[in-house]
């Protein structure tokens, strides 16, 4: 439900901003287990990268964001790619990085960016480190990106 209400959110957001629809797949088993961990921050990590990954697309043919999942009993690894631009690898430590970004902000349009303030991804890192997770980003230039979020189902984190 979090990753449909995801996709729910990056679809309003790309018909606020004009952003061309991509294709998003979600790829997740139906026996899926449930598992305890904060809704929102869930939500707000997973909302971010599929934001970057809306961005990323805008500029290609046959733009395609796909949303997976593999689970065991320790662990979740949700991992979103996309075939978008690419990280550059000389950015690639750069963007844990509070206000750095790869994104062209004109600020002069009188419209609100979708993204490019630096703080999507350090704040995501934050979150998923603060309840023992993690996420990682491996990307190509012009090939796409592939982002884990993994989630540790053994961890001993306490409200």
């Amino acid at each position: 439900d979090i990753i449909k209400d995801a996709v729910s959110d990056i679809e309003f957001l790309s018909e606020y901003h004009r952003y061309e629809k991509p294709n998003i797949k979600i790829n997740i088993d139906q026996n899926f287990n449930y598992f305890l961990y904060d809704k929102d921050y869930l939500n707000y990590c997973i909302v971010e990268i599929l934001k970057n990954s809306l961005v990323a697309v805008q500029k290609i043919e046959s733009p395609l964001i796909e949303v997976s999942c593999l689970q065991d009993k320790n662990m979740i690894i949700l991992k979103i790619s996309d075939n978008g631009l690419g990280i550059d690898k000389t950015n690639l430590e750069k963007i844990w990085n509070f206000s750095f970004t790869t994104s062209d902000i004109d600020f002069n349009n009188n419209t609100i960016p979708l993204s490019g303030f630096g703080y999507g991804l350090p704040i995501t890192k934050i979150l998923l480190k603060t309840f023992e997770g993690d996420v990682k980003v491996f990307s190509k230039k012009n090939i796409g990106t592939d982002v884990y979020i993994i989630i540790d189902l053994n961890s001993n984190w306490k409200f």
